[in-house]
Protein backbone atom coordinates (compact mmCIF):
# COMPACT_ATOMS: atom_id res chain seq x y z
CA UNK A 1 0.00 0.00 0.00
CA UNK A 2 1.19 3.32 -1.14
CA UNK A 3 1.32 6.44 1.79
CA UNK A 4 1.80 10.30 0.63
CA UNK A 5 2.49 12.68 3.99
CA UNK A 6 2.66 15.63 3.82
CA UNK A 7 3.50 18.57 6.58
CA UNK A 8 3.43 22.24 6.08
CA UNK A 9 2.93 25.53 7.88
CA UNK A 10 1.17 28.12 8.06
CA UNK A 11 0.50 31.66 8.96
CA UNK A 12 -2.92 31.52 9.79
CA UNK A 13 -4.43 30.37 13.46
CA UNK A 14 -4.64 26.79 13.67
CA UNK A 15 -8.89 27.74 14.72
CA UNK A 16 -9.11 29.46 11.92
CA UNK A 17 -7.53 26.52 9.30
CA UNK A 18 -9.40 24.00 11.06
CA UNK A 19 -12.81 26.32 10.44
CA UNK A 20 -11.74 25.70 7.34
CA UNK A 21 -11.52 21.98 6.54
CA UNK A 22 -14.18 20.72 8.44
CA UNK A 23 -16.52 22.95 6.27
CA UNK A 24 -16.72 19.75 4.26
CA UNK A 25 -19.21 21.00 1.75
CA UNK A 26 -16.47 24.34 1.24
CA UNK A 27 -13.49 22.92 0.22
CA UNK A 28 -13.43 25.33 -3.40
CA UNK A 29 -14.08 28.50 -0.94
CA UNK A 30 -12.42 28.30 2.13
CA UNK A 31 -9.81 25.29 1.97
CA UNK A 32 -7.94 25.05 -1.60
CA UNK A 33 -9.49 27.37 -4.11
CA UNK A 34 -8.03 26.80 -7.60
CA UNK A 35 -6.78 23.80 -7.34
CA UNK A 36 -10.70 22.69 -6.14
CA UNK A 37 -13.10 24.10 -8.56
CA UNK A 38 -16.51 22.86 -7.07
CA UNK A 39 -17.66 21.03 -4.04
CA UNK A 40 -21.76 19.44 -3.50
CA UNK A 41 -21.89 17.54 0.21
CA UNK A 42 -25.05 15.52 0.68
CA UNK A 43 -25.05 13.57 3.70
CA UNK A 44 -21.85 12.96 4.80
CA UNK A 45 -20.75 12.29 0.94
CA UNK A 46 -19.13 15.33 -1.05
CA UNK A 47 -18.65 15.36 -4.34
CA UNK A 48 -15.12 17.34 -5.35
CA UNK A 49 -14.67 18.87 -8.64
CA UNK A 50 -10.79 19.46 -9.14
CA UNK A 51 -9.17 22.12 -11.90
CA UNK A 52 -7.67 19.56 -14.06
CA UNK A 53 -11.50 17.40 -14.73
CA UNK A 54 -11.47 15.12 -11.95
CA UNK A 55 -14.36 14.25 -10.08
CA UNK A 56 -13.85 12.31 -6.92
CA UNK A 57 -16.24 10.74 -4.56
CA UNK A 58 -15.55 11.21 -0.70
CA UNK A 59 -17.11 10.27 2.00
CA UNK A 60 -16.57 12.19 5.19
CA UNK A 61 -15.72 9.51 8.34
CA UNK A 62 -14.79 11.69 11.47
CA UNK A 63 -14.66 15.24 11.70
CA UNK A 64 -12.47 15.54 15.65
CA UNK A 65 -13.07 18.63 17.03
CA UNK A 66 -10.47 17.48 20.03
CA UNK A 67 -7.75 16.66 17.39
CA UNK A 68 -8.51 19.08 15.01
CA UNK A 69 -8.54 16.17 12.59
CA UNK A 70 -10.70 15.07 9.46
CA UNK A 71 -10.62 11.59 7.55
CA UNK A 72 -11.82 10.62 5.01
CA UNK A 73 -12.35 7.83 2.23
CA UNK A 74 -13.04 7.86 -1.54
CA UNK A 75 -15.89 6.06 -2.97
CA UNK A 76 -15.72 4.22 -6.28
CA UNK A 77 -13.56 5.32 -8.90
CA UNK A 78 -10.04 3.31 -9.96
CA UNK A 79 -8.51 3.26 -6.02
CA UNK A 80 -9.15 -0.50 -4.25
CA UNK A 81 -8.31 1.81 -0.86
CA UNK A 82 -8.32 5.38 -0.82
CA UNK A 83 -8.37 6.82 2.78
CA UNK A 84 -7.17 10.23 3.91
CA UNK A 85 -6.89 12.86 6.70
CA UNK A 86 -6.46 16.46 7.37
CA UNK A 87 -5.17 17.56 10.63
CA UNK A 88 -4.39 21.05 12.19
CA UNK A 89 -1.47 21.39 14.65
CA UNK A 90 -0.94 24.74 16.41
CA UNK A 91 2.52 26.08 16.16
CA UNK A 92 1.74 29.18 18.52
CA UNK A 93 -0.97 32.05 18.08
CA UNK A 94 -0.88 33.09 14.31
CA UNK A 95 0.62 30.11 12.94
CA UNK A 96 0.07 26.16 12.42
CA UNK A 97 0.86 22.98 10.82
CA UNK A 98 -1.43 21.25 8.37
CA UNK A 99 -0.87 17.05 7.77
CA UNK A 100 -2.02 15.62 5.18
CA UNK A 101 -1.65 11.65 5.10
CA UNK A 102 -3.31 9.33 2.21
CA UNK A 103 -2.99 5.71 1.97
CA UNK A 104 -3.91 4.09 -1.28
CA UNK A 105 -3.95 0.80 -3.15
CA UNK A 106 -2.99 0.00 -6.56
CA UNK A 107 0.49 1.71 -5.43
CA UNK A 108 0.93 2.92 -9.41
CA UNK A 109 -1.17 5.49 -8.29
CA UNK A 110 1.25 6.93 -6.08
CA UNK A 111 2.75 9.15 -8.50
CA UNK A 112 -0.12 11.09 -9.97
CA UNK A 113 -2.05 11.42 -6.52
CA UNK A 114 1.18 12.52 -4.84
CA UNK A 115 1.74 15.33 -8.05
CA UNK A 116 -2.41 16.43 -7.06
CA UNK A 117 -1.43 16.36 -3.16
CA UNK A 118 1.43 18.64 -3.37
CA UNK A 119 -0.70 21.17 -5.86
CA UNK A 120 -3.48 20.73 -3.02
CA UNK A 121 -0.93 21.92 -0.51
CA UNK A 122 0.26 24.88 -2.08
CA UNK A 123 -2.91 25.98 -2.85
CA UNK A 124 -4.51 25.50 0.78
CA UNK A 125 -1.75 27.49 2.33
CA UNK A 126 -2.17 30.28 -0.44
CA UNK A 127 -6.72 29.75 0.37
CA UNK A 128 -6.22 30.08 3.87
CA UNK A 129 -3.26 33.00 4.62
CA UNK A 130 -5.73 34.88 2.14
CA UNK A 131 -8.73 34.62 3.69
CA UNK A 132 -7.19 35.21 7.34
CA UNK A 133 -6.03 38.92 5.79
CA UNK A 134 -9.47 39.06 4.02
CA UNK A 135 -10.99 38.13 7.24
CA UNK A 136 -9.47 39.63 9.51
CA UNK A 137 -8.30 43.31 7.56
CA UNK A 138 -4.56 42.61 7.47
CA UNK A 139 -2.70 44.72 5.09
CA UNK A 140 -0.95 43.53 1.66
CA UNK A 141 1.93 45.91 2.08
CA UNK A 142 3.68 48.17 4.74
CA UNK A 143 4.81 51.65 4.61
CA UNK A 144 7.35 49.98 7.31
CA UNK A 145 8.58 47.47 4.51
CA UNK A 146 10.39 48.34 1.18
CA UNK A 147 9.03 47.95 -1.90
CA UNK A 148 9.27 45.26 -4.49
CA UNK A 149 9.41 46.06 -7.99
CA UNK A 150 8.94 43.60 -10.75
CA UNK A 151 8.60 43.69 -14.75
CA UNK A 152 5.13 43.77 -15.86
CA UNK A 153 3.87 43.63 -19.46
CA UNK A 154 0.31 44.30 -20.72
CA UNK A 155 -0.32 42.80 -24.41
CA UNK A 156 -3.70 41.78 -26.22
CA UNK A 157 -4.07 37.97 -26.86
CA UNK A 158 -5.49 36.36 -29.73
CA UNK A 159 -5.46 39.26 -32.31
CA UNK A 160 -2.81 40.48 -34.36
CA UNK A 161 -4.07 44.07 -34.00
CA UNK A 162 -3.47 46.22 -30.91
CA UNK A 163 -6.43 47.16 -29.06
CA UNK A 164 -7.94 44.05 -30.35
CA UNK A 165 -8.76 40.60 -28.41
CA UNK A 166 -8.45 40.52 -24.99
CA UNK A 167 -5.69 42.32 -22.94
CA UNK A 168 -3.94 40.73 -20.04
CA UNK A 169 -1.08 41.83 -17.57
CA UNK A 170 2.10 39.41 -16.89
CA UNK A 171 4.33 40.04 -14.11
CA UNK A 172 7.48 38.21 -13.75
CA UNK A 173 8.21 36.82 -10.16
CA UNK A 174 11.50 35.28 -8.91
CA UNK A 175 8.55 33.75 -6.04
CA UNK A 176 4.80 33.97 -5.49
CA UNK A 177 4.14 36.77 -2.82
CA UNK A 178 1.20 36.68 -0.46
CA UNK A 179 -1.77 36.19 -2.78
CA UNK A 180 -3.20 39.22 -0.70
CA UNK A 181 -0.81 40.98 -2.85
CA UNK A 182 -1.56 39.48 -6.43
CA UNK A 183 -5.04 39.77 -5.70
CA UNK A 184 -4.61 43.53 -4.95
CA UNK A 185 -1.80 43.90 -7.98
CA UNK A 186 -4.71 41.88 -10.55
CA UNK A 187 -7.44 44.28 -8.88
CA UNK A 188 -5.65 47.23 -9.09
CA UNK A 189 -5.10 46.45 -13.02
CA UNK A 190 -8.74 45.95 -13.64
CA UNK A 191 -8.12 43.60 -16.29
CA UNK A 192 -9.89 40.44 -16.95
CA UNK A 193 -6.58 38.71 -16.06
CA UNK A 194 -3.50 39.66 -14.88
CA UNK A 195 -0.95 36.36 -14.94
CA UNK A 196 1.93 36.03 -12.05
CA UNK A 197 5.28 33.86 -13.42
CA UNK A 198 8.02 31.90 -11.79
CA UNK A 199 10.59 30.51 -12.84
CA UNK A 200 10.62 26.87 -11.88
CA UNK A 201 13.77 24.60 -13.58
CA UNK A 202 13.15 25.05 -17.19
CA UNK A 203 9.89 25.82 -16.79
CA UNK A 204 7.67 28.09 -15.35
CA UNK A 205 4.65 28.43 -12.72
CA UNK A 206 1.63 30.09 -13.96
CA UNK A 207 -1.49 31.33 -11.59
CA UNK A 208 -4.20 33.41 -12.63
CA UNK A 209 -6.39 36.05 -11.11
CA UNK A 210 -9.24 37.93 -12.34
CA UNK A 211 -10.20 41.58 -9.54
CA UNK A 212 -11.94 39.58 -7.55
CA UNK A 213 -10.81 36.14 -7.53
CA UNK A 214 -7.96 33.65 -8.34
CA UNK A 215 -8.59 30.93 -11.01
CA UNK A 216 -7.95 27.58 -12.15
CA UNK A 217 -6.87 28.12 -15.80
CA UNK A 218 -6.86 31.24 -18.19
CA UNK A 219 -6.27 30.64 -21.71
CA UNK A 220 -5.60 34.52 -22.94
CA UNK A 221 -3.73 35.22 -20.05
CA UNK A 222 -1.04 32.01 -20.62
CA UNK A 223 -1.36 32.97 -24.31
CA UNK A 224 0.17 36.27 -23.42
CA UNK A 225 2.68 35.00 -20.74
CA UNK A 226 4.23 32.75 -23.41
CA UNK A 227 4.73 35.34 -25.81
CA UNK A 228 6.25 37.07 -22.97
CA UNK A 229 8.73 34.35 -22.71
CA UNK A 230 9.73 33.60 -25.83
CA UNK A 231 9.67 37.21 -27.42
CA UNK A 232 11.23 39.35 -24.30
CA UNK A 233 12.78 36.26 -22.13
CA UNK A 234 14.09 33.61 -24.16
CA UNK A 235 13.76 34.94 -27.95
CA UNK A 236 15.28 31.62 -29.14
CA UNK A 237 13.44 29.45 -27.43
CA UNK A 238 10.17 27.13 -29.34
CA UNK A 239 8.31 25.85 -26.41
CA UNK A 240 7.16 26.40 -23.03
CA UNK A 241 5.69 24.10 -19.95
CA UNK A 242 3.53 25.99 -17.65
CA UNK A 243 3.20 24.28 -14.60
CA UNK A 244 -0.38 25.13 -12.95
CA UNK A 245 -3.53 24.63 -11.13
CA UNK A 246 -4.70 22.69 -13.70
CA UNK A 247 -1.59 21.13 -14.71
CA UNK A 248 1.34 21.69 -17.25
CA UNK A 249 0.19 23.66 -19.94
CA UNK A 250 2.54 23.35 -22.89
CA UNK A 251 2.78 26.46 -25.43
CA UNK A 252 4.98 25.76 -28.93
CA UNK A 253 5.76 28.79 -31.56
CA UNK A 254 3.73 28.41 -34.49
CA UNK A 255 4.22 30.97 -37.47
CA UNK A 256 3.50 34.17 -35.91
CA UNK A 257 1.53 32.75 -33.24
CA UNK A 258 1.47 30.11 -30.67
CA UNK A 259 -0.52 26.90 -30.18
CA UNK A 260 -1.79 26.14 -26.19
CA UNK A 261 -2.00 22.15 -24.89
CA UNK A 262 -5.22 22.61 -22.65
CA UNK A 263 -7.01 19.95 -20.52
CA UNK A 264 -10.68 19.52 -22.32
CA UNK A 265 -13.75 20.15 -20.69
CA UNK A 266 -16.81 17.72 -21.88
CA UNK A 267 -20.40 18.76 -20.53
CA UNK A 268 -23.61 17.39 -20.18
CA UNK A 269 -26.68 18.27 -21.35
CA UNK A 270 -29.07 19.34 -19.35
CA UNK A 271 -32.33 21.38 -18.99
CA UNK A 272 -31.97 25.20 -19.22
CA UNK A 273 -31.58 26.34 -15.07
CA UNK A 274 -34.18 28.02 -13.45
CA UNK A 275 -33.92 32.16 -14.89
CA UNK A 276 -31.20 31.61 -17.65
CA UNK A 277 -33.15 32.60 -20.80
CA UNK A 278 -34.54 35.98 -18.84
CA UNK A 279 -31.25 36.55 -17.55
CA UNK A 280 -29.92 36.24 -21.14
CA UNK A 281 -32.64 38.01 -22.98
CA UNK A 282 -33.19 34.29 -25.19
CA UNK A 283 -34.18 30.98 -24.89
CA UNK A 284 -31.41 28.38 -25.54
CA UNK A 285 -31.70 25.86 -28.23
CA UNK A 286 -29.48 23.34 -25.91
CA UNK A 287 -27.64 23.87 -22.53
CA UNK A 288 -25.05 21.92 -21.38
CA UNK A 289 -23.33 22.09 -18.02
CA UNK A 290 -19.83 20.85 -16.52
CA UNK A 291 -18.45 22.28 -13.26
CA UNK A 292 -16.89 25.50 -14.39
CA UNK A 293 -19.77 26.76 -16.53
CA UNK A 294 -23.05 26.67 -18.29
CA UNK A 295 -23.05 26.39 -22.31
CA UNK A 296 -26.03 27.63 -24.46
CA UNK A 297 -27.05 27.38 -27.74
CA UNK A 298 -29.02 30.28 -29.72
CA UNK A 299 -30.57 30.22 -32.59
CA UNK A 300 -28.21 32.12 -34.88
CA UNK A 301 -25.11 34.35 -34.59
CA UNK A 302 -27.20 37.28 -34.60
CA UNK A 303 -28.75 36.20 -31.65
CA UNK A 304 -25.83 36.03 -29.94
CA UNK A 305 -24.08 39.18 -31.19
CA UNK A 306 -27.22 41.12 -30.08
CA UNK A 307 -27.36 39.27 -26.63
CA UNK A 308 -27.87 42.16 -23.47
CA UNK A 309 -27.35 39.76 -20.59
CA UNK A 310 -28.87 40.72 -17.31
CA UNK A 311 -25.05 40.29 -15.48
CA UNK A 312 -26.38 40.29 -11.94
CA UNK A 313 -29.24 37.49 -12.82
CA UNK A 314 -26.12 35.72 -14.55
CA UNK A 315 -24.10 36.17 -11.29
CA UNK A 316 -26.36 34.02 -9.35
CA UNK A 317 -27.27 31.10 -11.53
CA UNK A 318 -24.86 28.21 -9.95
CA UNK A 319 -21.73 28.41 -12.03
CA UNK A 320 -18.85 30.81 -12.22
CA UNK A 321 -19.56 31.67 -16.27
CA UNK A 322 -22.30 31.45 -18.79
CA UNK A 323 -21.15 30.94 -22.56
CA UNK A 324 -23.54 31.43 -25.27
CA UNK A 325 -22.85 29.83 -28.59
CA UNK A 326 -24.28 29.58 -32.30
CA UNK A 327 -23.03 27.73 -35.50
CA UNK A 328 -20.60 29.90 -36.89
CA UNK A 329 -20.74 32.31 -40.49
CA UNK A 330 -18.53 33.21 -43.14
CA UNK A 331 -15.12 32.12 -42.34
CA UNK A 332 -15.59 30.90 -39.02
CA UNK A 333 -17.16 27.49 -37.72
CA UNK A 334 -19.12 28.89 -34.62
CA UNK A 335 -19.27 32.19 -32.64
CA UNK A 336 -19.23 32.69 -29.01
CA UNK A 337 -19.53 34.90 -26.19
CA UNK A 338 -18.53 34.32 -22.33
CA UNK A 339 -20.20 36.47 -19.49
CA UNK A 340 -18.69 35.69 -15.76
CA UNK A 341 -19.92 38.03 -13.32
CA UNK A 342 -19.26 36.01 -10.52
CA UNK A 343 -15.57 36.71 -11.24
CA UNK A 344 -15.89 39.64 -11.07
CA UNK A 345 -15.76 39.95 -15.60
CA UNK A 346 -19.33 41.14 -16.82
CA UNK A 347 -18.04 39.61 -20.82
CA UNK A 348 -14.23 38.79 -21.28
CA UNK A 349 -13.17 39.71 -24.80
CA UNK A 350 -12.02 36.14 -26.10
CA UNK A 351 -11.64 33.43 -23.90
CA UNK A 352 -9.39 30.64 -24.01
CA UNK A 353 -11.00 28.01 -21.31
CA UNK A 354 -14.62 28.41 -22.69
CA UNK A 355 -12.82 26.77 -26.02
CA UNK A 356 -11.65 23.65 -23.66
CA UNK A 357 -15.66 23.15 -23.49
CA UNK A 358 -16.97 24.76 -26.41
CA UNK A 359 -14.25 22.60 -29.12
CA UNK A 360 -15.83 19.47 -27.93
CA UNK A 361 -19.40 20.45 -27.83
CA UNK A 362 -18.82 21.36 -31.99
CA UNK A 363 -17.30 18.21 -32.55
CA UNK A 364 -20.05 16.70 -31.72
CA UNK A 365 -22.78 18.15 -33.53
CA UNK A 366 -20.76 18.86 -36.42
CA UNK A 367 -18.60 15.60 -36.23
CA UNK A 368 -15.38 17.08 -36.87
CA UNK A 369 -12.05 18.39 -34.78
CA UNK A 370 -10.70 20.79 -36.09
CA UNK A 371 -12.51 24.85 -36.11
CA UNK A 372 -12.00 28.22 -36.78
CA UNK A 373 -13.92 30.10 -33.75
CA UNK A 374 -14.70 34.06 -33.45
CA UNK A 375 -15.46 35.67 -30.07
CA UNK A 376 -18.29 38.37 -30.73
CA UNK A 377 -17.07 40.82 -27.88
CA UNK A 378 -17.22 44.28 -28.51
CA UNK A 379 -13.04 44.13 -28.73
CA UNK A 380 -13.76 40.51 -31.00
CA UNK A 381 -11.03 37.86 -31.38
CA UNK A 382 -10.39 34.58 -33.48
CA UNK A 383 -8.80 31.13 -32.98
CA UNK A 384 -8.20 27.89 -34.33
CA UNK A 385 -9.25 25.06 -32.52
CA UNK A 386 -8.90 21.64 -32.68
CA UNK A 387 -9.94 18.31 -30.11
CA UNK A 388 -7.30 15.89 -29.90
CA UNK A 389 -8.57 13.22 -26.97
CA UNK A 390 -8.59 14.57 -23.79
CA UNK A 391 -6.83 17.93 -24.84
CA UNK A 392 -7.66 20.67 -26.78
CA UNK A 393 -5.35 22.59 -28.92
CA UNK A 394 -5.96 26.37 -29.10
CA UNK A 395 -4.10 28.81 -31.69
CA UNK A 396 -3.63 32.45 -31.80
CA UNK A 397 -1.24 35.50 -31.46
CA UNK A 398 -0.48 38.21 -29.55
CA UNK A 399 0.21 41.89 -29.73
CA UNK A 400 3.02 44.05 -27.52
CA UNK A 401 0.90 46.83 -25.61
CA UNK A 402 2.78 48.00 -22.83
CA UNK A 403 6.09 46.74 -20.83
CA UNK A 404 7.29 48.32 -17.39
CA UNK A 405 7.42 48.34 -13.94
CA UNK A 406 5.04 47.07 -11.10
CA UNK A 407 5.55 48.81 -7.55
CA UNK A 408 4.34 46.93 -4.45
Amino acid sequence: MATIHREFDVAVPASFAWDAAKATGEVHTRLAAGFVTGTVLEGDVRTVTFANGFVVKERIVTVDDGLQRLAYRSVGGRASHHNASIQVIARGARNCRIAWTTDLLPDDMEAPIAQMVDAGCAAMRATLEAGFARDHGASVSSTSTPSTHAPMFQLDAFTSRRFGGNPAAVVLLDRFPDPAVMQAIAAENNLAETAFLVREGADYRLRWFTPLVEVPLCGHATLASAAVVMERLEPSRERVVFQSASGPLTVTRAGGGYVMDFPVRRSDTVPAPAGLAQALGAGPLQVTVNAFNYLAELESVSVVRELQPDFRALAGIGRSGVIVTAAGEGDYDFTSRYFAPAKGVDEDPVTGGAHCMLVPYWAGKLGRSAFRAYQASRRGGEMKCRLAGDRVELEGECVFYLEGRVEF
